[in-house]
């Protein structure tokens, strides 16, 4: 399974207020090329209409929304669950073996640390063992962090599309 369906699978299940919104956000890191980035946006923008369809299919009465953002992946997912008051963040965890996954740290790690909210990291697991991360290849998210952010309106507050 994928970092996208592990989230789709956890945030259907979950047992959200009857008035949830859901941003669903993308975000894409440097690229070597233009053309990679323009590449890597458009499949972001595929990746998120198929999360988006799959969490309207189970959440019929929820608010859905999705954008693609670029930029330092832990910035941005807090900058974006600021700015839109999120109740939770939740998102993947991907295993990166390389030196620049390790002097650059983990984005899950970061946004936990620094999140103005809650935040659900969704870890893969082997089929192996239970207890070990299943690494997620960087080609099947080319630089990128997914992410699935909620927002529950406090009683009585007017919520707006």
């Amino acid at each position: 399974m994928t970092d996208a369906d592990l989230i789709v699978d956890f945030v259907s299940n979950y047992h959200w207020p009857l008035t949830s919104q859901f941003k669903v956000i993308h975000v894409l890191g440097s690229m070597a090329t233009e053309e990679a980035y323009l590449q890597a946006e458009e499949e972001a923008g595929k990746l998120l209409a198929s999360v988006v369809a799959r969490l309207a299919t189970a959440l019929p009465q929820a608010q859905l929304c999705s954008e693609v953002l670029s930029g330092d992946a832990t910035y941005e997912v807090i900058s974006a669950a600021t700015n839109w008051h999120a109740a939770m963040i939740v998102m993947g965890y991907r295993v990166r073996s390389d030196i620049q996954g390790l002097l650059a740290g983990s984005v899950s790690r970061g946004v936990a640390v620094q999140a103005p909210c809650s935040v659900a990291i969704i870890r893969p697991y082997s089929e192996t063992t239970e207890s070990d991360p299943a690494p997620q290849s960087e080609e099947e998210f080319p630089g990128n962090s997914s992410l699935v952010r909620v927002r529950a309106p406090a009683e009585g507050t007017k919520v707006e599309a």
